[in-house]
């Protein structure tokens, strides 16, 4: 664990983030400053995340990607804490679920919505983007809601829903609608959130990946080493 002689430090908002290596992972958290703190460990995991963000102080948000080890250190450590979803990946994830080209008219229109996400700058057009979406929600909702029977005699289940990667979408951008996880970079304009994680996508894994790339085939050991003194070249002062 290395961390910055900032820790001890109040900090408006973390942006938090991990990347794979090739035998591990290493777990990064920023500001808009640089690097506060990383380690490495086998996975990601609430583990290593309540590790590493046990030692700061209570900041007043975080931006993430969503991982389900983040949002669960960040709940035991901190309870009920404003959170910014990176845009980067809640796009990546609707079009994991839609592909490029849905075939329904369902996923054509929220793939087409989900792309003016990140254009979203004001208040007005955040109750504009949220209206547009209900208003779609509520006119597939008899598409989305469609059943199939399952006919496999072995399963407990004796229906699903047809449209089942269409309805997750759907059910993605409402919970965080309704968490206030989609636009808190303007529900809470005085923490001056960053709509994404590109501080530590773009900024340090991609150099990260690169740096790996270009010493393929080191040891672990000299590549956490590499990798480590990369980081602290990163690090905020």
């Amino acid at each position: 664990m290395v961390v910055s002689d900032q820790l001890s430090n109040a900090h408006p908002y973390l942006i938090i983030d991990a990347t794979g290596l090739n035998c591990e992972v290493v777990a990064i958290v920023c500001n808009d400053k640089g690097i506060l703190a990383f380690g490495f460990a086998q996975y990601e995991s609430s583990v290593l995340w309540m590790e590493i963000l046990g030692r700061f102080k209570p900041p007043s948000a975080i931006v993430s990607d969503g991982q389900k080890g983040i949002l669960k250190a960040v709940s035991n450590l901190w309870g009920d804490l404003t959170i910014q979803r990176c845009h980067f990946h809640v796009k990546q994830n609707i079009r994991t679920k839609l592909t490029n080209n849905p075939e329904s008219l369902a996923g054509q229109e929220l793939k087409w919505l989900v792309s003016f996400m990140s254009q979203v700058e004001s208040e007005e057009q955040m109750v504009i983007f949220v209206a547009i979406f209900y208003g779609l929600h509520e006119y597939h909702r008899s598409f989305l809601n469609e059943r199939t029977v399952n006919k496999n005699s072995f399963s407990r289940h004796k229906w699903f829903y047809t449209h089942r990667r269409a309805r997750s979408a759907y059910r993605q951008i409402a919970d965080l609608i309704e968490k206030d996880q989609l636009f808190a970079y303007i529900t809470h304009p005085e923490l001056n959130l960053p709509k994404t994680t590109n501080k530590v996508e773009g900024g340090i894994n991609t150099r990260l990946k690169e740096l790996i790339r270009s010493h393929r085939g080191m040891f672990p050991e000299r590549q956490r080493h590499l990798v480590s003194e990369f980081l602290r070249s990163k690090m905020a002062s």
